[in-house]
């Protein structure tokens, strides 16, 4: 598990956090969607 995720995982237990952190999940959710239409992977040679 990467630092990111474990501090992640920490900030969950404040109930806060969670609550802020899922309101944004949809937000993010369609970034990561535009991210992934327009990423091409590259062509072998």
């Amino acid at each position: 598990m990467s630092d990111l995720q474990e501090l992640i995982k920490e900030l969950m237990k404040d109930p806060e956090f969670k609550k802020e952190y899922e309101a944004l999940k949809p937000e993010m959710d369609a970034i990561r969607a535009s991210l992934d239409s327009n990423h091409k992977p590259l062509e072998k040679q």
